[in-house]
């Protein structure tokens, strides 16, 4: 991973400040030893999301990705940051920042997450969090639940955050219903390289519309999605 320095300040460590009514968008991805297969077409499609979202205007473009060490404890590490660049100047993900290792601890992840970008949220501003994973949860620390996750994204929700699951295969929609998820704020993809890059591109085009009309509230992130499996309401 490249050491992140500021992109448009001299002094090392400073940020750069942000516009009244901030548009916050946070990709949280999968790094499980499960999305190494995918590991190339994965850099790909944020690669293409970064280029379509980070010149957008009053956002803060954020891609974070989780997984666990050797011993078991979860990890998120910064991918990407509208208001920071790499050592080397560009604003791509590169191959060695994304080693797919470890295991899932996705309510830990989406947890924290959360938790993080309370601090930063301001009055004025909205949330749009974007998780993207290939499986189901298994290492996330005890006292991150199914039931508390679901209560802060309830809450948050409630706040006006926007919550948006890249899955793959059908049961997909299964699993963002559990996490409580709106309806159509579920995108189920195929694990494939074609279905991977497609999932990116389908939620770049769904922050477009969040972030463009506000009628939606954020509960139709992706309106052209296929119907969810009966039972799922």
């Amino acid at each position: 991973m490249h050491e992140l320095e500021p992109r448009s300040v001299p002094s090392p460590g400073t940020r750069l400040p942000l516009a009244a009514g901030t548009d916050w968008v946070v990709v949280l991805v999968d790094r499980s030893r499960s999305m190494d297969a995918l590991r190339q077409p994965t850099i790909q499609g944020l690669n293409a999301f970064v280029a379509q979202q980070r010149h957008k205007p009053r956002t803060t473009l954020r891609i974070l990705q989780f997984g666990t060490d050797i011993e078991r404890r979860m990890q998120i590490e910064p991918m990407f940051d509208t208001r920071m660049r790499t050592a080397s100047g560009t604003y791509a993900i590169e191959r060695a920042s994304y080693q797919p290792r470890g295991d899932t601890p996705l309510f830990g992840a989406v947890m924290t997450t959360i938790e993080q970008l309370e601090h930063d949220v301001e009055p004025l501003d909205r949330a749009l969090v974007v998780v993207q994973t290939d499986g189901v949860e298994n290492a996330s620390p005890p006292e991150h639940t199914l039931e508390r996750l679901r209560a802060r994204i309830a809450e948050k929700r409630r706040a006006g955050w926007v919550f948006a699951y890249l899955g793959a295969q059908i049961d997909s929609w299964r699993r963002g219903h559990d996490l409580g998820f709106a309806m159509l704020n579920t995108f189920s993809y195929s694990p494939t390289a074609r279905g991977v890059r497609a999932a990116f591109q389908r939620a770049s085009e769904g922050v477009d519309r969040w972030r463009s009309d506000r009628r939606l509230g954020g509960e139709r992130f992706f309106p052209l999605q296929l119907p969810p499996p009966r039972g799922v309401a």
